[in-house]
């Protein structure tokens, strides 16, 4: 003889588990939207890494995995480019002047190796700017890095949680046809915005910001029905 009234006290647990099972079915597919939307790209000189298998930052949380490593667009870089060619060839020109030219040959060429010294300094500068100057997101926070120099640099970092509003900008010619622009995240964090600037499809990038808030407001219902 089966006992109903056991049978009843079940069936609530069971219709919890499913309603949990859903839950978490929804997390797969907002986690799965956001890897279909940033695809895979592990090139670490791109302006636009997506889901890095062999990417580490200084604070990294266990099992916190990176999303995005964003910089700013490659043709951000044409101008000290663009600048640092100018300098290489501009003693060519002075040799042309009388006063250069009245120099020693000795003093003539320690001034010229003193000014690629210069040049070759600017560039590593500019290149190392570019290369470290990052914004991470993961699937737990944004962090921005800003390389100062080579002995200082800015670090801050805000939970999604936290991440009350995304919006984007995108202007001029060049941005609209090469996708790049500037992302503002407003935060309830102790820094209340950031800034990831003339990055690579800004567009796409606030989206997966959107699904990632979207994924933590699904976690916290779970946490709060458990």
């Amino acid at each position: 003889m089966v006992d109903i009234y056991k049978a009843k006290k079940e069936e609530p647990k069971a219709v919890g588990q499913k309603k949990k099972d859903e839950r978490s079915a929804k997390l797969k597919e907002v986690r799965k939207e956001v890897y279909r939307l940033v695809g895979k790209n592990n090139n670490f000189f791109s302006s636009f890494v997506a889901q890095p298998q062999r990417l580490s930052f200084e604070n990294q949380m266990i099992k916190e995995k990176v999303i995005l490593l964003l910089r700013r667009h490659w043709v951000t870089n044409l101008r000290w480019v663009g600048l640092v060619f100018l300098m290489s060839i501009a003693p060519l020109f002075l040799r042309a002047l009388p006063p250069f030219d009245w120099l020693p040959f000795q003093f003539r060429l320690v001034l010229i190796l003193m000014w690629y010294l210069f040049v070759l300094a600017f560039t590593l500068e500019e290149f190392f700017s570019w290369f470290f100057s990052v914004n991470i997101i993961t699937d737990e926070r944004i962090v921005d890095i800003d390389f100062i120099s080579l002995i200082y640099k800015r670090v801050s970092d805000a939970e999604i949680v936290n991440i009350e509003d995304v919006t984007y900008k995108m202007g001029g010619v060049m941005g609209t046809m090469l996708d790049y622009g500037t992302i503002y995240v407003q935060t309830a964090a102790e820094i209340r915005e950031f800034e990831f600037e003339s990055v690579p499809h800004p567009a796409l990038v606030a989206k997966v910001l959107q699904r990632l808030r979207l994924e933590e407001k699904q976690e916290e219902l779970e946490g709060r029905l458990n």
